[in-house]
């Protein structure tokens, strides 16, 4: 698995626990650069899978390909803690948030284990870390999780979203539509400008 700073989720977030600064965290092209690296390598034919570790975190990932492929997963927490950015693992400490169980944005890659190193070495040549997790193992369709050096169960928690443990419904009086037509026009003008400041920020 790639390093991961996550996306919209840890975003959104940052930003409800009033803790904006992590956001800028979440701005990069690791993942693209990574599959990008490997889908032009000589190694790409052999990787088995490739997916990122999004909705339901690394937890529902790791589930649903032991449950799909009828094979047993294990899944090693020694070196993942390390692969997910500080101040956004802070965050999910701080926040009491698994990081297991949220997207990290991180690219996950299935290959068989004599090609391991070569697509960490491709990724790393894009200036991306990776690290082996796990392996895979005959057994049934389950995933699993070494922990201090004892396995255990690694199951899919019920999903929701972090950062709205209370959903609230607001009743708000009708507006002037020719007001609200103006609003969402300074929206997308605002929308635009920032889709710029991005875009020049990741060139």
């Amino acid at each position: 698995m790639t390093e991961g700073s996550g996306g919209g989720t840890i975003a959104t977030a940052a930003l409800y626990s009033g803790n904006a600064d992590v956001v800028e965290e979440t701005i990069n092209l690791h993942f693209l650069k990574a599959c990008d690296a490997l889908i032009n390598s000589p190694v790409f034919p052999h990787i088995h899978a490739m997916t990122d570790v999004t909705n339901g975190g690394l937890r529902g990932d790791v589930f649903e390909m032991a449950e799909t492929a009828k094979c047993t997963v294990v899944v090693d927490d020694a070196p993942l803690r390390g692969l997910v950015a500080p101040k956004v693992l802070a965050l999910l400490d701080k926040l009491g948030i698994d990081y297991l169980g949220v997207s990290l944005d991180a690219l996950l890659v299935v290959a068989p284990p004599k090609y391991a190193d070569e697509i960490i070495a491709v990724v790393a040549k894009a200036g991306v870390r990776m690290e082996k997790i796990g392996f895979v193992r005959e057994g049934p369709g389950i995933s699993r999780l070494i922990r201090n050096g004892m396995e255990g169960e690694f199951m899919p928690k019920f999903r929701e979203a972090p950062y709205t443990p209370l959903k609230k419904v607001v009743d708000r009086p009708g507006r002037d539509f020719e007001e609200m037509k103006q609003g969402i026009d300074r929206a997308a003008a605002a929308a635009r400008a920032k889709k710029d400041r991005i875009l020049a920020k990741l060139r």
